[in-house]
């Protein structure tokens, strides 16, 4: 499980390092184009539009709102908590005018107060198309935004307020005067957010990667640790007299397997020997009830006894020694 764990965090760090990698290359790139300077897309033709160019201009007028993007929960098909992130303005490009063709492109924005700019110059667009009367001020806005291609769901509700449902034409009578672009509301300064937060996020991602790496290099340490040694056994001799080592034994292991010690000449091996020939008792009743035979001591004889008071004379007459006549 703890495995498993560790890979799920492997995987969050590696996608956040990637994500914030790769937001860094495009943030990089963006803020570069703003170093540069930005194209004015009032004066831009179809050609000179691409997707992730960052442009700015001056809007002079809005001719309408036709689609809105609306972010709710919904449960049991009731709404709840709706709100709307995004308003889709048809603008046009004023540097069109002076051709037989002008041009309108997509606004989007996003922040309230590019909305309440664009409503206001909206309802003065369209009080100078109905009157002919300008207003006293036009509320004019500049912006900054970043292209994308004009696709989907908004190309189909641009098209649809355009023609009316139909009633006022069809898509071909317009698609001529359509970039097909989208210029998004974003400030220059976004681009600067946006990169200090790729940056946030590769190092998190950076950080955990090199933890986790830390975390199973010490985990492969600690698994690789080996238990103590058992103690070795006793050591073996190997015998003067003899092929097999014995374990344990002193002295001399003959082949017939009995110990002797060279010092006392093999009379450790004839005792053992005789020893080993007595009848074992075979119970332990029969050993500490059977009584031990010890033969009584032997008196030991004198070396040299005391000659008896009362013995006889010895006879020396046979042994040619001389007797002086007056002991006779």
């Amino acid at each position: 499980m703890r495995k498993q764990h560790r890979l799920n965090a492997v995987i969050i760090f590696a996608v956040m390092l990637f994500a914030g990698a790769g937001g860094m290359i495009t943030s990089s790139k963006q803020q570069q184009q703003i170093n540069k300077g930005l194209d004015d897309f009032n004066f831009l033709s179809d050609s000179e539009f691409y997707k992730g160019k960052f442009v700015e201009g001056d809007v002079f007028e809005v001719y309408g709102e036709f689609a809105y993007e609306e972010s709710y929960n919904e449960t049991l098909g009731i709404k709840s908590n709706s709100h709307v992130t995004s308003h889709y303005y048809l603008i046009p490009l004023t540097g069109s005018f002076d051709s037989d063709m002008p041009k309108f492109i997509t606004l989007e924005i996003k922040t309230a107060a590019g909305v309440k700019n664009a409503e206001l110059l909206m309802e003065q667009t369209w009080n100078y198309q109905d009157t002919g009367e300008e207003p006293d001020v036009w509320n004019e806005f500049p912006i900054q935004g970043k292209v994308s291609r004009l696709d989907g769901e908004i190309e189909e509700y641009l098209y649809d307020w355009l023609t009316n449902d139909g009633v006022d034409g069809t898509r071909a009578d317009y698609e001529d005067m359509i970039c097909p672009y989208v210029i998004t509301e974003h400030s220059a300064e976004a681009v600067g957010r946006s990169m200090n937060f790729s940056i946030t996020i590769t190092i998190i991602g950076l950080a955990g990667i090199g933890i986790m790496i830390f975390l199973y290099i010490r985990t492969r340490q600690s698994e690789a640790v080996q238990v103590m040694p058992q103690p070795q056994p006793y050591t073996a001799y190997t015998p003067v007299n003899g092929n097999a080592p014995r374990t344990g034994n002193f002295g001399n292991t003959t082949a017939s397997g009995s110990v002797s010690s060279p010092a006392d000449g093999g009379e450790s091996a004839r005792l053992m020997e005789e020893m080993s020939r007595l009848k074992q008792p075979t119970d332990a009743d029969e050993f500490f009830g059977s009584p031990v035979r010890r033969e009584e001591p032997k008196t030991p004889e004198e070396p040299y006894p005391e000659p008896k008071k009362d013995m006889d004379r010895l006879d020396t007459s046979e042994l040619g020694i001389g007797i002086a006549d007056e002991d006779k």
